[in-house]
């Protein structure tokens, strides 16, 4: 019995030596995991999962990747990143999208194309060349809720 808790230690230790992954997908939730099955949903979750293993364990010799799933990430603040979230040479933090997988991080907040619409003041117009006036369009800021 005891060879056998021996074989099962030296099969189980050397993993924890590997690389460590966490996952963000547009589908996830913050309060998962981060593994592959259960996703984090945000940048921010996955760097603060980085920072919580950082903070319990050493980085594994692979060091660190946070893979980012297909789709878009509209980021509503920056993402703040600081010496907590930067790995060693040896032991890297990696952040990179899944293979094949087109993703986009956006910031600021998107205006739909309903709130545009053609500028009318001549004063502003006046300023303007006459191809420029013809194609410039205004948002009001009293509709952008």
């Amino acid at each position: 019995m005891i060879k056998f808790a021996h074989l099962i230690f030296l099969l189980v230790v050397p993993l924890c030596a590997y690389a460590q992954n966490i996952y963000v997908a547009t589908n996830g939730d913050d309060q998962n995991s981060g593994t592959k099955e259960k996703p984090v949903a945000t940048l921010e979750a996955a760097r603060d999962l980085v920072r919580q293993y950082k903070a319990i364990n050493d980085v594994p010799k692979g060091g660190i990747t946070v893979w980012i799933g297909e789709g878009r990430y509209d980021q509503k603040k920056p993402l703040v990143l600081n010496g907590n979230d930067s790995g060693e040479p040896d032991v890297p933090i990696t952040w990179r999208t899944l293979p094949d997988n087109y993703v986009s991080i956006t910031g600021g907040r998107s205006i739909d194309f309903e709130l545009f619409s053609k500028v009318e003041n001549q004063l502003i117009l006046n300023r303007l060349s006459k191809k420029a006036s013809e194609n410039v369009l205004q948002v009001i800021l009293s509709n952008w809720g």
